[in-house]
């Protein structure tokens, strides 16, 4: 008859294990804080691929795009009221978004269609208050500088308003 009637435990040289461990070398995970930058300076992109990471780099267009589609969702009025603002300024001919109130007062003035030159500096104004109104309305500290220097790119990136549907 075969049958096992003792077993023992050999080691990578084939002697016999006579203690109830082994002693052996083993690679420990350690969870650490590795360090992205160095210097100051961000690790190269390599450096980083080796960590797993990828490095998305955004253009000012696309960072404004963003932020202008959190504005126009969180206060559906704003499209609308720079929409408005925008109409003005092509009346006008203005087509540097960013123009400042010397510059748009200048071209009101200038202009030979528009015949009541204060009510039409006084609805730019408006709309231009309203539009500060609903940026303050997402930030407190929003003000007609900020609505001023965000103008370009809130008008950029206006929605596209939904096609009328013919009756």
């Amino acid at each position: 008859m075969s049958e096992i009637v003792k077993t023992v435990i050999l080691d990578a040289e084939g002697k016999v294990v006579t203690t109830p461990y082994i002693e052996k070398d083993v690679q420990i995970t350690k969870r650490m804080r590795i360090p992205l930058y160095v210097a100051g300076q961000l690790k190269s992109d390599a450096e980083l691929a080796e960590l797993g990471l990828t490095v998305r780099r955004y253009t000012q267009a696309e960072l404004d795009a963003e932020e202008c589609a959190g504005f126009y969702a969180a206060n559906p009025d704003l499209a609308r009221r720079v929409g408005e603002y925008k109409g003005y300024l092509d009346q006008l001919g203005i087509s540097d978004y960013s123009a400042n109130t010397d510059t748009i007062e200048e071209a009101v003035a200038m202009s030979v269609t528009i015949e009541d030159k204060e009510a039409f500096v006084l609805r730019i104004k408006t709309a231009f208050d309203n539009i500060v109104l609903n940026l303050q309305a997402l930030n407190p500290e929003a003000n007609a500088f900020t609505a001023w220097s965000k103008m370009p790119a809130l008008i950029a990136n206006l929605p596209a308003e939904p096609e009328q549907e013919a009756e």
